[in-house]
């Protein structure tokens, strides 16, 4: 979201430039919000569960990069704390196993059948993220993170 004046003239004004208290979803990364200037969501509920996760567009672009991620994939990121990439990366390959499942399926059944059915296939929880970190602090906050997101199960921390 860009400073942009109030009062742009025409219509689809909004749409190009808009209000202050507008919320965007990215165009070019899924999944991706973009708040007007100096929001604050650092005390939010959601951000300290980490149901959400404060990252930069730039910082997504690099994941976005690999897409489409195919099911199954295995993906090295080689200089991984603090970890907002790694599990971005982790989200996007949950996804691709996912959607392996169902269409290999041949359409929407309930999550349960699904993922047992995935994992007798070795289809779902196939994709993993080996994350390496150059020294023992970073390697520890990498981990706290993959920890606390939830992404211990695809993700394998390795430090100096």
């Amino acid at each position: 979201v860009a400073d942009c004046p109030d009062d742009l003239p025409g219509e689809g004004a909004n749409r190009l430039c808009p209000g202050k208290n507008t919320i965007l979803q990215d165009q070019m990364v899924p999944h991706l919000l973009a708040f007007p200037p100096g929001t604050s969501l650092h005390s939010d509920p959601l951000v300290a569960s980490g149901a959400v996760i404060l990252q930069d567009r730039s910082s997504c672009l690099s994941s976005q990069a690999l897409c489409p991620i195919p099911a199954g994939a295995i993906v090295a990121d080689a200089c991984a704390a603090p970890g907002n990439k790694t599990t971005h990366i982790t989200a996007l390959l949950a996804l691709a196993d996912k959607e392996a499942a169902r269409a290999k399926e041949g359409g929407d059944t309930p999550d349960k059948k699904r993922k047992e059915k995935g994992r007798a296939e070795g289809i779902e929880g196939g994709g993993a993220v080996l994350a390496f970190e150059r020294d023992r602090v970073r390697e520890q906050v990498l981990r706290r993170q993959v920890a606390k997101l939830g992404c211990g199960g695809r993700v394998t921390c390795h430090g100096q």
